[in-house]
């Protein structure tokens, strides 16, 4: 058994665990197939990532590492990114979707393992 090591870069919201949220996924798994892209740290259950993914280094586990990469971007298609994507969660995850909706916006960059 290995661990798979990734870097990335989202345009959305990282924030606590959150169960409502997981169980849904389960629900919502394979049924439709436009489904959310929420990142979750699964073994330690500590936080989610939701939003649009801007970056991934890659697996450092079965390869070198990509170290770079330029987004071109825009006020404007960030925002279009955060309607879109809020628009979809909404749909799928209707009875989180306040909470989520009252999270700030942020470039959140982080290391992860699975």
């Amino acid at each position: 058994m290995g661990i798979n090591v990734n870097v990335y870069s989202y345009w959305g919201v990282r924030t606590e665990w959150h169960e409502g949220v997981s169980d849904r996924m389960n629900e919502v798994y394979d049924i439709d197939k436009n489904e959310l892209e929420i990142l979750t740290d699964c073994y330690s259950c500590e936080y989610m990532v939701f939003g649009v993914q801007l970056y991934d280094s890659g697996d450092s586990r079965w390869g070198e590492m990509i170290n770079s990469n330029e987004v071109d971007i825009t006020q404007d298609k960030l925002d279009q990114m955060r309607f879109d994507y809020m628009e979809q969660f909404k749909r799928q995850y209707p009875d989180q979707y306040e909470w989520l909706a009252a999270k700030p916006w942020r470039l959140v960059n982080l290391v992860h393992y699975s």
